[in-house]
């Protein structure tokens, strides 16, 4: 017989103090970028190879987002597998899904309309999502990469921009 347990566990919300210092410039890069719609995404580069015009930028501030968030999570040797944006335009969605084959996921929510259009997470324990996550424009959330998730349709006419980035740490630096 196979029962789920609940177990307390973790996500990571990290304010990223250049935001708005930064916003434009990332968000010109990003209008700039090749892309291609993928699903109910108005506007992605997740699925394509091309060089990525705001790597440079990205990796400039937030390898030391990265690192920090690894000693917070008693982990080192971090690990980018993969990079990409999203651009989601009135009535853009993104259905339940995960990122598997990596440790940790994170979004970085450069433009968010409205709190209610943040992404969600999803409680197999109660099979609805879960309600008590506090993020606004500017955060960037961690959270294990297999924890199913969404973004729930833009019903805003405004649009949601987020950088999205899956990393592992490679040494594990518990202590008991």
């Amino acid at each position: 017989m196979i029962k789920l347990k609940k177990i307390d566990y973790f996500y990571i919300k990290t304010k990223f103090k250049y935001h708005k210092k930064l916003k434009n410039k990332f968000l010109e890069l990003i209008n700039n970028s090749p892309s291609e719609s993928y699903g109910n995404i108005t506007r992605t580069d997740w699925n394509l190879n091309e060089s990525k015009n705001y790597r440079n930028l990205f990796n400039l501030y937030f390898n030391e987002i990265i690192e920090k968030i690894g000693k917070k999570i008693k982990a080192s040797e971090p690990e980018i597998n993969s990079l990409w944006f999203q651009q989601y335009y009135t009535n853009d969605l993104h259905e339940w899904h995960d990122h598997p084959n990596t440790s940790y996921s994170n979004v970085y929510f450069l433009e968010l309309p409205d709190e209610e259009y943040k992404t969600q997470f999803f409680n197999i324990l109660t099979n609805k999502p879960f309600k008590d996550f506090d993020i606004e424009e500017g955060d960037i959330i961690t959270f294990p990469g297999t924890l199913p998730h969404r973004s729930k349709k833009n019903l805003s006419k405004k649009r949601k921009t987020s950088i999205v980035f899956n990393t592992k740490y490679n040494r594990l630096n518990v202590r008991y």
